[in-house]
């Protein structure tokens, strides 16, 4: 057995021959174990198929490569494989803490912003039975509707307005809000939009009637209010 003198640089490949000659004369075996320097193995000698899986630790590779890996934060040619399937919910946490109270808003508009009064003056002869009305808008029905009558009533203009001298005075049978249908002398249904008054069936007729009619802006309820009607039985 003989071996190649000298010394083997650290790290080097060392590659393990080993050679079974067989003598010609008879059955002897002698092996020879030789020692191969890298420099000594060609470019690509040396495949993927020849070096075993996890022979070469990473601490075995070149620093700049390692280095490299390191950066990437993982080896190249991993492949990632198909999303798996999704979880199931989990349980709901437990809540959380009530935050703190958020400032304060500012201050809103009064129920009466955009509120006037409509009058609406009569200068004929006001007599038995006869009706007055004061609409929120007497011009435009669309924009009347806009708005509804949350008080009104009447008022004799005779003598300016000395309620004392007011002379054939017509008494009030019924003040209420709403819109006349004046070919049949009866409420239109849904209609607040104005003031109604009727005098009574009694004395004489008067002249200088106003009917008066507080209307404010309807917001809610597609221009119109709900009436809620209350019976009362009386003994």
């Amino acid at each position: 057995m003989s071996r190649l003198k000298g010394r083997v640089p650290s790290p080097a490949l060392v590659v393990a021959i080993v050679a079974l000659v067989v003598a010609m004369s008879g059955s002897a075996v002698a092996a020879t174990t030789l020692l191969v320097h890298t420099n000594n193995i060609a470019n690509g000698a040396v495949t993927g198929r020849k070096i075993a899986n996890g022979a070469v630790g990473m601490n075995k590779l070149a620093r700049t490569l390692q280095a490299a890996l390191a950066k990437s934060g993982e080896p190249r040619g991993t492949i990632s494989g198909p999303q798996g399937p999704q979880g199931a919910t989990g349980a709901q946490g437990p809540a959380g803490a009530t935050g703190p109270q958020g400032p304060g808003g500012s201050q809103g508009a009064t129920g009466f912003e955009g509120a006037f009064f409509s009058r609406e003056a009569y200068t004929g002869p006001v007599g038995v039975g006869s009706i007055a009305t004061a609409a929120c808008d007497p011009t435009d029905t669309a924009n009347s509707q806009k708005y509804v009558a949350i008080s009104g009533g009447v008022q004799d203009t005779d003598d300016n307005s000395d309620m004392t001298t007011n002379n054939d005075q017509v008494e009030v049978a019924a003040s209420f809000p709403g819109r006349l249908d004046w070919s049949t002398n009866t409420p239109l249904p849904k209609r607040l939009d104005g003031w109604i008054v009727q005098f009574g069936h009694a004395g004489g007729q008067d002249t200088n009637l106003v009917v008066w009619a507080l209307c404010v802006p309807v917001r809610d309820d597609g221009g119109n209010v709900p009436v809620i009607t209350n019976n009362t039985t009386t003994g």
